[in-house]
Parts: structure tokens; sequence; C-alpha cells
């Protein structure tokens, strides 16, 4: 018998490919802060760990700061892109749909696209 008779090999089933050794983060580095430089490195990793951010700046790859008006643009482009999704999904099952929440859908989707407040 051959070794992979004996030893199969073991299959994953769920999650991500592991990383190899050598990108693993094994080592940790402790660092103490004032008050000040806390609140300076909190404001600077927007929603990163503190460690991914400090990596990140080690490695000259500065977080990037998503400004608050895009985020709130994304929040309003993804209710409305959820709301035709269900549609689709409605579609694509054969069952009927309301021609008129479909028409109310696209134009919600055009007024978003163009930053126009429903009404």
């Amino acid at each position: 018998m051959t070794d992979d008779l004996l030893f199969p090999e073991k299959k994953r089933r769920h999650g991500p490919e592991p990383k190899p050794a050598r990108e693993l983060h094994g080592h940790c580095v402790s660092v103490r802060l004032c008050a000040a430089e806390l609140a300076l490195l909190d404001q600077r990793r927007g929603t990163l760990r503190r460690g991914a951010c400090l990596r990140l700046l080690l490695t000259d790859r500065a977080p990037v700061q998503i400004p608050e008006p895009n985020r709130q643009a994304w929040r309003e482009l993804s209710r409305v892109a959820s709301n035709l999704n269900q549609l689709a999904h409605r579609a694509n099952l054969g069952l009927s749909l309301d021609f008129q929440e479909v028409d109310w859908l696209l134009k919600d989707l055009r007024r978003t696209l163009i930053g126009a407040k429903p009404r």
C-alpha cells in the first residue's frame, strides 16, 4: 500500500486557504502609548484594528480614509441595490412582479445615483 492510501489528505471544509508560514504574523510587539498618541492612532486607523493599522503604516501602506459623504452614499446605494436584487431573485424564480414596484425602485436607484433625495 502506498502512503496516499494509508494517510489520505484531509479535505478542507470551509473558509479561506491558510496562509503560507512566511506570511503568518507570529511575532508580537507591544508598545506603550500616551493618551494623545493612542487618540491619534485611533483617529488615523478608521475601522481597522490597531495592529493591522500599525502593520500598514510600517510597510508604507497607510490605511485609506473613506470620507463620510462617500460612506453615506455607499449605504444608500447598498439599500437600493438590495431591493433590486430581491426583485431580480423573484423574477428568476418565475414569480410575478408588481411593475409599479419595479418602476418605483428603478426611479429610486436613479435618484440615489444622481444624489437626489427620495420624495
